[in-house]
């Protein structure tokens, strides 16, 4: 209720998960409070890995848990956001993945960081 920069969290891939695959999906959500906005665009849902930029994220599309709980935020009825990446691109191993999100106002924040384990001895 009192936050001032955008705010979300990553849900896949999951703290410690497995992660394969040419086209894997990362997947989270993000919003930010009145009267700032995300552009639906997903141009400033910048993502990490192994801290290095690898894109953006696609943005805008409804998930109706957020929509529930954050009624009347910016976005509230486009907050998810994912991101497809190459894991095969990747050693296997031990890697980290990030957001970082920026609204119109200006106001930057980390919306989510975990470690997780790319696994391509089957692909």
């Amino acid at each position: 209720a009192n936050a001032v920069k955008p705010f979300g969290a990553i849900d896949y891939p999951a703290q410690g998960g497995i992660a394969s695959g040419k086209n894997y999906r990362c997947q989270g959500w993000v919003l930010t409070p009145m009267p700032n906005n995300i552009p639906e665009s997903g141009s400033t849902i910048r993502v990490f890995i192994d801290n290095r930029h690898v894109g953006n994220a696609s943005y805008n599309i409804f998930r109706p848990d957020i929509a529930r709980l954050f009624p009347g935020y910016a976005n509230s009825q486009g907050a998810l956001a994912y991101f497809d990446f190459d894991t095969t691109a990747y050693t296997d191993g031990v890697h980290t993945i990030s957001w970082s999100v920026t609204d119109s106002a200006g106001n930057t924040a980390g919306v989510g960081s975990r470690f997780f384990t790319i696994r391509n001895d089957s692909e």
